[in-house]
């Protein structure tokens, strides 16, 4: 990959006195940053060297680091802390995981930033990690970063807290699908989904594929969320809005709302009596499908 950097000098040396160096001529070129697997290039405003983002090419992403992990990281070098702000991107087809970051002083903000990484996980589950450099996540243990994903933290005299992020690129789940009677089977169907948090929202896509040996059980489907819906969506109920489509006969408008703090139900619009089930709004078999798009906030 290939990024531009602009120059703030002109360099004093004659063309070609120094290949690594960019000359007069270069002044208004793009340039390639190269860094090898174990490389990385610190950018500092001269103004205030506290202010910077570290870019981080090569897999793995920090140097000296081997196994895609990095514990009580120091960004800016052992010792010195992040007083003020600093944006931290990476880069590369791997996999990175940052269970803590070292440093800093109360008030200090850090971005992370997953540019082209596959899997960028950034977690306070690590029961090495210092408690006082942890990535502090309040309900849940890892953020997961996608592609375009970031995530920023607040540093307080004892951990770094989470105060924004973005998951980036969709981020595929299992959901459970189970009745409120018989429970359903699988068989040679599907049931896929993925969602995108932001912040304190999550936005979810879901389709439940009837196959060869699926068979619906008895009482109202429930699918389960990625995450526990808090307590102002569980009143406000409406979740989102679906298709159940029947192979034969073509589409049902669905409303689904939240059932438990972790599951969905939906419901036909013209019946509000009976969760969509083995026989409502029609007898499921080979080939119909349940389709969910949903929005709730998180606890």
């Amino acid at each position: 990959m290939s990024d531009v950097l602009k120059h703030r000098f002109i360099s004093p040396k004659l063309d070609g006195a120094d290949t690594q160096q960019v000359q007069p001529s270069h002044w208004n070129d793009g340039h390639r940053f190269q860094g090898g697997a174990e490389a990385n290039l610190l950018i500092r405003d001269t103004a205030d060297p506290t202010f910077g983002a570290v870019w981080i090419p090569g897999n793995p992403f920090v140097p000296v680091v081997t196994t895609g992990s990095v514990n009580d990281w120091a960004p800016q070098g052992a010792g010195v802390p992040i007083r003020n702000a600093m944006t931290i991107v990476s880069y590369g087809a791997g996999t990175l995981t940052i269970t803590g970051i070292a440093g800093g002083v109360p008030g200090a903000l850090v971005t992370v930033k997953n540019m082209e990484t596959s899997s960028l996980a950034l977690t306070h589950a690590d029961p090495n990690s210092l408690a006082i450099n942890r990535l502090y996540h309040f309900t849940t243990a890892t953020v997961s970063l996608g592609p375009g994903g970031w995530a920023t933290y607040y540093r307080t005299t004892d951990s770094w807290i989470l105060v924004a992020h973005e998951h980036g690129s969709p981020i595929g789940y299992g959901p459970t699908w189970a009745t409120t009677g018989t429970p359903p089977v699988i068989g040679g169907g599907s049931l896929t989904a993925q969602y995108v948090r932001r912040g304190t929202w999550v936005e979810v896509d879901m389709k439940l594929a009837f196959g060869s040996g699926t068979t619906a059980g008895t009482g109202a489907f429930t699918l389960s969320l990625p995450f526990a819906a808090a307590p102002a969506a569980q009143s406000y109920r409406v979740a989102g809005f679906g298709l159940a489509n029947d192979n034969d006969q073509g589409d049902y408008g669905v409303i689904f709302q939240i059932f438990s703090p972790t599951t969905i139900v939906g419901y036909h619009t013209t019946d509000r009596s009976n969760g969509i089930g083995g026989t409502v709004p029609f007898t499921w078999t080979t080939g119909d499908s349940l389709t969910a798009r949903l929005r709730y906030q998180v606890s």
